[in-house]
């Protein structure tokens, strides 16, 4: 497979690629240099090393350049000498990659996954009421647990609460048009928006901090 979509937004572009190659196809595909190649002989076997090498290929499909990503302590990937930000998520069948001057964040969730067991977890009271009011609720609770995700990935903070600490007002759910999200910290407020859109059997959100 190569990139299946390349999506330019007003704050950055967008790679996603769908996961169909085997870990040897893409290192044939890639190449990866001698400190990526000892990186990657520390991951197990199969998708994460998969998702390991897409990641670089996505990078240099977007960028014409393959920068070399590390890690924060929070687990906040990082361009090493360069001004952009980058964010990295995957479904079981898509790798997806935000790059952007802003900071931002993305996330890839298959429609169909049943997340009724952590609900209470990652949702708000008064979340859980606005998708009871909807018709598509499995849909809408995951573009929720999405947003959520996404907007985790912009704050450098760990052991955020979910349902109470990040906040999706209600919106109206339509792809591709803007709603809007919070972080609620102990000092201040700190004010997303996002954006989601469908691919194949996947929605992908997307956000930059407000």
């Amino acid at each position: 497979m190569a990139l299946l979509k390349k999506i330019e937004t007003e704050f950055g572009v967008i790679g996603i690629w769908k996961i169909t190659e085997s870990l040897q196809e893409l290192e044939l595909k890639y190449s990866p240099s001698e400190k990526e190649r000892s990186e990657l002989s520390l991951i197990s076997v199969g998708k994460r090393g998969k998702e390991f090498l897409i990641v670089r290929i996505l990078l240099r499909e977007l960028l014409g350049f393959t920068p070399e990503i590390t890690y924060e302590k929070t687990g906040k990937p990082k361009l090493v000498n360069s001004t952009l930000n980058i964010s990295i998520s995957h479904s079981d069948d898509l790798a997806v990659v935000f790059v952007s001057e802003k900071c931002v964040g993305i996330d890839v969730e298959n429609c169909e996954r049943d997340i009724s067991k952590i609900t209470p977890r990652f949702l708000h009271p008064a979340e859980i009421e606005f998708i009871e009011k909807n018709t598509n609720k499995q849909h809408l609770k995951i573009i929720m647990w999405s947003a959520k995700e996404a907007i985790f990935k912009c704050c450098r903070e760990q052991g955020i609460q979910f349902n109470r600490e990040i906040i999706v007002p209600p919106f109206q759910v339509e792809e591709n048009e803007s709603f809007s999200g919070q972080r609620i910290g102990l000092m201040q407020i700190s004010y997303f928006k996002l954006w989601f859109f469908y691919v194949e059997n996947n929605v992908v959100v997307y956000c930059v901090e407000d």
